[in-house]
């Protein structure tokens, strides 16, 4: 594994961990314990796990518009793809109007059926999304 990997990993289990101790301490309050659960930890998941799903269904459109010979089997197997992916279902998860993931689903797919993809800009963009 690389370093970089490892070390977002153990980022990723000591911020699950640390999840995990504010939820048990918060159920100890009696009454709004569970309450304050609910609007900090669950309501949140499902809110970013709709918007990620009404990406997805974008998505999909997209891909079934797409024609087999016209995807760059190349880049779908590079860095830079696991990158943008990475990035744009994060901001898809916290994008809350459809045309923002709208906009992000034509990255994506822009990303998959150029010859000469520039991940830099595509990030760019998506990073201006965010900001909107």
């Amino acid at each position: 594994m690389k370093k970089d990997n490892i070390s977002t990993e153990a980022r990723l289990i000591s911020k699950q961990l640390a999840i995990g101790t504010i939820k048990s301490t918060i159920n100890l309050l009696p009454i709004v314990g569970s309450l304050i659960n609910e609007v900090l930890f669950d309501f949140n998941g499902r809110i970013q796990q709709e918007r990620i799903n009404s990406f997805v269904k974008v998505l999909g459109v997209k891909f079934n518009e797409l024609k087999q010979e016209k995807v760059n089997s190349n880049y779908l197997k590079s860095n830079e793809f696991f990158d943008l992916t990475l990035k744009i279902f994060e901001t898809a998860s916290i994008a809350n109007y459809e045309f923002k993931r709208e906009f992000l689903a034509r990255i994506y797919l822009s990303s998959i059926i150029s010859s000469n993809y520039n991940l830099e800009q595509s990030i760019l963009f998506v990073d201006f999304i965010k900001s909107m």
